[in-house]
C-alpha cells in the first residue's frame, strides 16, 4: 500500500444515527434495540460497517434512552455521541461533526440505525465511488415500483443530482420519479463543514435533514454523487413500523437458512426454522421446524434437534438429541446426551456425555454427570450429579431458603427414589440410595440407604351414624360382609 493510501485509510470512519425513539414501532425504548432473530437492529448495522471499517473508527449518535444503548452495546459506548434533542438526521451529524474531525475522520460513511439488512458490498461500493469521484456528498439510491414515503432523487441536465425532495415537496413534473434516497451517505467532512452551517428547519417537522446537504452542495458547486443499487434494493429498505420489521426479519431468515442448507446442514421444514445470525451449525447436524435457535448457540455434527424446540446461547454437541418441545437457555449438552421431550435446561445447565433428562425435567446451574439420568418430573437446581446416577420422578433439590441458594452434591451411581426432596446444602454419597418419598436434610455417606418418612398408620375412620347403620366401610362401592 502506498503512503497516500495509508493516509486515506486512516481518515475513513463511520457514523451510525441511532438517537430516535421510533414511535410508529409502538416501542417504549430506542428504535434500534427492536429485535430481528433475537438481535437488536443496531447489531446488524455494526456488523455491516465492521466489514468495511475498523471498529475503533465507528461512532454512534445516541439520544433517546441512551442508557439502554450503553448497556446493550458497551463495547461501542466509548464512541457514543449524545444528541440531547432529537432534531433530525442533519442535527445528529452536526452533533458528531467536531468529534469526528478531532479524531482525524475525513471520509465518513453515515448509516441510519434502522436499515438492518444493509449489505457490506453496498457500503464498500459507495465508499469506493465517493473517493474515486472526490465527491463532497455521495449517497445510495434505489428504484422502487411504489416509492411512496421515500425522498426522491431529482436530477438535472447530464443526470446531475440537483436535490433530494421529500414526497410532499415534489413538483407536479417530478411525481413520476422512482429513484429514491436510501439514507446512506459517504461525506467528505473537510468539504461539507460550511454546508452544515447552511442547513435549516424549513420543513413540516421543523428538523434538520441530511438530504438537504445534497441540495446545498449542488447549489454551491460541490460534487454530488448518487450511487444506484440496481439489485438488492430490498436490503436497503428501512424499518419504520412493525410490518416492515417483520418483513426485514423474514428476508434475513430466508438468507440465513439458505446459507446453512448450502453448508451441508439438514434443515427440514425450513420455512418454520428461525436461526439467529450468531448461531454456528456444523455440517451433518439435523434440524426440524418449527424451531428457533438464537444467540451464540452452536449445534455440532450429527446432533439432532427435533421440532418445537427453542434454543438460545447453548451448545449441543456431536451426536446429542434434543427432542420436541424442549427449551434450552445458556445450557451445554455434551456428546450423545438426550434432552426431552418437554424438558427445560436453564442457565449453566450442563449435561455430560450420554446423560439424559426426560419429560418435564428442569435443570438450572447444575451438572448431570456422564450416563446419569433424570427421566421425568424432576427439578435439579444448583447441583452436581456424578456419573451413572439415577434421579427418580418427582425428585426436587430444595436449593433456596428464601434468602440464599445452596448446593446439592450427588455422588457417582447414587439412586434417588421417586418423590424425594433434597434440602440443600446436602451431599449424597457415591452408590447411596434414597428411599422414595423421603425428605433428606442431612448428608448421606457412600453406599448408605437413607429413608426419612413417617411410619404408616392405618386408622379407623369416625363415620356419621347413618353410614354405620348402613354397614358402610367408608369406601365407595363397598360394604362390610
Amino acid at each position: 500500500m502506498t503512503e497516500s493510501n495509508h493516509e486515506v485509510s486512516a481518515s475513513l470512519g463511520g457514523l451510525v444515527l441511532a438517537g430516535g425513539q421510533g414511535k410508529r414501532m409502538g416501542s417504549t425504548g430506542p428504535k434500534v434495540l427492536m429485535r430481528l432473530l433475537g438481535e437488536p437492529m443496531l447489531f446488524y448495522i455494526y456488523q455491516a460497517l465492521s466489514s468495511v471499517l475498523p471498529e475503533e473508527a465507528i461512532w454512534t449518535v445516541v439520544g433517546y434512552q441512551r442508557e439502554k444503548l450503553d448497556s446493550a452495546f458497551s463495547r461501542y459506548a466509548s464512541r457514543f455521541v449524545h444528541q440531547q434533542q432529537q432534531l433530525g438526521t442533519g442535527h445528529a451529524l452536526f452533533c458528531a461533526y467536531p468529534l469526528l474531525r478531532e479524531n482525524g475522520i475525513r471520509h465518513c460513511l453515515v448509516v441510519n440505525g434502522d436499515v438492518p439488512l444493509v449489505p457490506p458490498r453496498a457500503l464498500q461500493d459507495l465508499q469506493g465511488k465517493a473517493l474515486s469521484q472526490k465527491a463532497d456528498v455521495a449517497f445510495l439510491t434505489m428504484r422502487l415500483a411504489h416509492p411512496s414515503g421515500y425522498g426522491r432523487v431529482i436530477r438535472g441536465e447530464g443526470d446531475i443530482v440537483r436535490r433530494i425532495a421529500e414526497e410532499k415537496d415534489l413538483q407536479a413534473s417530478e411525481a413520476g420519479v422512482d429513484e429514491v434516497n436510501a439514507g446512506i451517505y459517504c461525506l467528505d467532512l473537510e468539504r461539507i463543514g460550511s454546508y452544515l452551517e447552511r442547513m435549516d428547519q424549513n420543513n413540516v417537522q421543523g428538523e434538520y435533514y441530511l438530504p438537504q446537504l445534497a441540495e446545498i452542495a449542488a447549489r454551491e458547486g460541490g460534487r454530488v454523487s448518487a450511487v444506484c443499487v440496481e439489485d438488492g434494493a430490498k436490503e436497503l429498505l428501512g424499518v419504520n413500523n412493525p410490518q416492515e420489521l417483520v418483513y426485514n426479519e423474514e428476508i434475513l431468515s430466508r438468507r440465513i437458512r439458505q446459507y446453512w442448507l448450502e453448508s451441508s446442514v439438514i434443515v427440514r421444514n425450513p420455512e418454520q426454522v428461525r436461526i439467529g445470525p450468531r448461531v454456528s451449525l456444523e455440517p451433518g447436524s439435523e434440524l426440524t421446524g418449527p424451531l428457533e435457535i438464537y444467540g451464540a448457540s452452536r449445534i455440532e455434527a450429527q446432533a439432532r434437534v427435533d421440532s418445537h424446540v427453542w434454543i438460545s446461547d447453548s451448545t449441543v454437541a456431536e451426536g446429542a438429541w434434543i427432542r420436541s418441545f424442549s427449551h434450552l437457555e445458556g445450557a451445554r449438552v455434551e456428546q450423545s446426551a438426550q434432552v426431552g421431550p418437554y424438558a427445560r435446561l436453564r442457565q449453566a445447565a450442563v449435561l455430560k456425555p450420554e446423560s439424559k433428562v426426560g419429560n418435564f425435567v428442569e435443570v438450572k446451574k447444575a451438572v448431570l454427570g456422564p450416563e446419569s439420568k433424570a427421566n421425568h418430573l424432576a427439578y435439579i437446581g444448583d447441583a452436581s450429579v456424578g456419573s451413572g446416577a439415577n434421579i427418580g420422578a418427582g425428585c426436587i433439590t430444595c436449593n433456596y431458603d428464601g434468602i440464599a441458594k445452596h448446593q446439592t452434591t450427588i455422588g457417582d451411581q447414587a439412586f434417588i427414589g421417586s418423590n424425594v426432596s433434597l434440602v440443600a446444602p446436602l451431599q449424597i454419597g457415591a452408590r447411596a440410595v434414597v428411599g422414595a418419598g423421603s425428605t433428606i436434610s442431612k448428608s448421606v455417606p457412600d453406599s448408605f440407604l437413607a429413608v426419612a418418612r413417617a411410619k404408616q398408620k392405618n386408622l379407623e375412620r369416625k363415620l356419621p351414624q347413618e353410614e354405620k347403620d348402613n354397614g358402610s366401610t367408608g369406601q365407595t362401592g363397598r360394604k362390610n360382609t
